[in-house]
């Protein structure tokens, strides 16, 4: 169980390390198993996640995780399901062109570029289709939403 750990943690180092990664996976291998070998693994697994270059390639998705998951969160509070669906999707879309972004441009001549563009107009089509649907009941300035405390609890008086 040690090596596929070490292998997945190893794919994280950049190219000029790589052999650095193999040293320590067979420095793993000829420990006996057991707690040994497992602290091993967990040294050389938190040398390489302290690598700026893991924490650049790991820290990106989960913090687009994260911030998708408060918007979920958050969102839950709006009453129109399409709206609701379309701002988490347009958040979505923004967070993964902007992971994206690090590494391929969306202005290139690539399919991934193209893809990218591709999707931001089809977001922009949706969300200006949508709007026409969002309206204000009478007597009220702008769209219900269910109001909510920090921790989604309703306020008082709500």
């Amino acid at each position: 169980m040690t090596d596929p750990l070490l292998a997945i943690v190893v794919r994280l180092l950049p190219a000029r390390h790589r052999d650095w990664g193999v040293a320590m996976r067979a420095e793993t291998a000829a420990l006996p198993p057991g707690l040994k070998r497992w602290a091993h693994t967990l040294g050389c697994a938190g040398a390489v996640l302290a690598q700026p270059a893991a924490l650049r390639a790991v820290g990106c998705p989960l913090a687009a995780l994260a911030v998708l998951g408060v918007v979920l969160r958050w969102s839950a509070g709006i009453a129109d399901a399409p709206l609701r669906w379309a701002l988490v999707g347009a958040v979505a879309l923004l967070l993964t062109v902007a992971c994206l972004g690090r590494t391929v441009s969306p202005v290139g001549p690539g399919a991934v570029a193209r893809a990218v563009r591709a999707g931001v107009a089809a977001l922009a089509a949706t969300v200006t289709g949508l709007a026409p649907r969002v309206r204000a009941p009478a007597g009220t300035a702008g769209p219900v939403l269910r109001a909510r405390g920090i921790g989604g609890q309703a306020r008082p008086g709500d």
